[in-house]
């Protein structure tokens, strides 16, 4: 692997376009196979989302926190938590006011949109991914 390129945005920068201008240039001016984006949820999805098909990236993936744990500047959970995929409530319990309605609206809106998918209900404007069955995209015709 090599590594092409990093960068750290400034607090804000998602609502100025001339930093946002530069990030994207400098990212395609990398032109990696593979991108990292570690804002933190929901902000790196949304800025995937809004940025990955003029990128022309293969593959961009929020990483979340994951730089600052391999980096030791957040404590991880116990062992134990992590074998049992409680890490999550561990980390609601460390930082509270941060995370509470991340893990108490979110998880279960995640919970809903996944049941409903499964359950083939999930439509949008945008096409039905169904992630179970070859990673199809059927797209709607108006």
């Amino acid at each position: 692997m090599q590594i092409v390129g990093t960068y750290c945005p400034p607090y804000g920068f998602e609502s100025q376009p001339t930093i946002l201008a530069s990030i994207n240039s400098k990212i395609a001016e990398a032109s990696p196979d593979l991108l990292f984006v570690g804002l933190g949820a929901p902000k790196q999805e949304k800025w995937i989302a809004a940025n990955y098909l003029h990128l022309g990236i293969p593959i961009s993936v929020g990483i979340g926190v994951s730089f600052e744990l391999v980096s030791n500047m957040v404590k991880r959970s116990p062992v134990w938590m992590q074998k049992v995929g409680l890490e999550w409530l561990f980390r609601l319990l460390t930082e509270p006011r941060r995370l509470w309605k991340r893990y108490i609206f979110g998880n279960p809106a995640l919970i809903y949109l996944v049941i409903k998918q499964r359950l083939g209900l999930f439509n949008s404007q945008y096409g039905n991914i169904d992630c179970m069955n070859d990673n199809k995209i059927t797209h709607k015709v108006k």
